[in-house]
């Protein structure tokens, strides 16, 4: 029978998953326009987290179809026939398979994610492989309940046929306990190695929050498994709305907490322009090879070897008309630049290309004349010319 989405309760579930799969989906798509920013490759993790959407794209499409056609949000017998009662309990095997493998692949990838960024210690390496063991097992353990939980196997959807079936409201109950405590343990493995970073104890912590959002899923779990336990298998459809509720929005916020730390390159990009001030444009400029009022930077080298062979360089301002005297090392001269063209003036007065100047002035709109002497040293063999703005006030 076609139901609809005419119940409160049916319609009400239905469309809270629908928000959290759409924002499970768009974390998702934030994560990979990250990595295709940074030029990187989809790794492990990416196809991990992928499969985990899918999964969740599965579980709500389940979801929708026991609403619509299997009546889950009406009392059973009154509203709802055996037939349906029965379509309905098929549909909860797979959703729990999903849920199991969903919430694993999530979980893997963060331990992936871990491995990348501090797996140079053999011992942490050790850790996060057994980590993987013990998530897989319990997500195994999941899909092995949903078929070993009532002998014989049709008699976990009809309670017309000759059965026996285990305590399913103890059952879930174990499980969710089990999951609760792998996501602390996951969430706790990056901890000591986020701490020992040689950064501010402020950015430390806010690493630490970045990767410690699963918190959230975990309070998430603690819910679900209250309303396992408040299960009514005598009444499944009116009493499903909630379990299965909270069974998808659990992977669908694993999802948003696995991805969040990935998306700094996008929404670093997006705050920029309100945050950033004239700093970030300056950044962009000197990265695009602009100085700050937006012209382009110009740098050429000196064919000067004894320049080079006493480790000095010089430096001529935008445009190439004012002086910059530069003081060299004491070695009996200066190197300077007019022009575009090296010269070096000795203490006795000579000049090598016959420029004689004793200081470099400065024009500065603001001030008047300043003297300014420039000192350079090291520079790579052949010397290089940086042109650049200088302000003195």
């Amino acid at each position: 029978m076609y139901y609809g989405l005419g119940n409160k309760a049916g319609r009400d579930f239905i469309i809270v998953i629908l928000v959290f799969c759409g924002l499970s989906a768009v974390a998702v798509g934030l994560r990979l326009v990250s990595k295709r920013m940074k030029r990187l490759p989809l790794q492990l993790d990416d196809y991990l987290i992928i499969f985990s959407l899918l999964c969740v794209f599965c579980s709500v499409g389940i979801c929708t179809a026991s609403v619509t056609n299997g009546g889950v949000g009406r009392h059973f017998g009154t509203e709802v026939p055996l037939e349906d009662l029965k379509y309905t309990l098929k549909l909860l095997i797979p959703l729990q398979g999903l849920y199991g493998i969903g919430l694993g692949c999530v979980k893997t990838s963060l331990m992936v994610l871990y491995l990348r960024i501090f797996g140079t210690a053999r011992k942490f390496r050790l850790t996060i492989y057994i980590a993987i063991v013990i998530v897989w097992g319990w997500a195994f353990s999941i899909v092995i309940e949903a078929f070993l939980l009532c002998r014989p196997f049709p008699s976990n959807w009809d309670p017309t046929v000759p059965g026996k079936c285990g305590n399913r409201n103890a059952a879930f109950v174990a499980a969710g306990a089990l999951n609760m405590l792998t996501d602390i343990m996951v969430l706790l493995l990056p901890v000591p190695h986020i701490w020992g970073l040689q950064l501010q104890v402020g950015r430390k912590i806010g690493l630490m929050a970045t990767f410690g959002l699963g918190i959230f899923v975990s309070a998430i779990s603690i819910i679900r498994m209250k309303f396992l336990l408040s299960l009514n298998l005598e009444d499944a459809t009116f009493s499903l709305p909630d379990p299965f509720m909270w069974s998808v929005v659990e992977p669908e916020l694993a999802v948003v907490a696995a991805c969040l730390p990935l998306m700094r390159p996008f929404f670093s990009k997006i705050a920029r322009p309100w945050f950033g001030g004239s700093s970030s444009r300056g950044t962009k400029n000197s990265r695009s090879g602009l100085n700050s009022d937006g012209t382009k930077k110009q740098f050429s080298r000196l064919n000067d070897s004894n320049a080079s062979r006493n480790k000095d360089y010089a430096l001529e301002t935008i445009g190439g008309g004012a002086l910059n005297k530069i003081s060299s090392e004491p070695s009996g001269y200066t190197v300077g630049v007019e022009g575009g063209k090296p010269y070096r003036i000795y203490e006795d007065g000579r000049s090598k290309t016959g420029v004689e100047e004793s200081m470099q002035t400065l024009d500065d709109s603001d001030s008047g004349k300043s003297h300014v002497k420039i000192v350079g040293r090291g520079a790579l063999p052949g010397g290089i010319r940086v042109q650049t703005d200088y302000r003195v006030d």
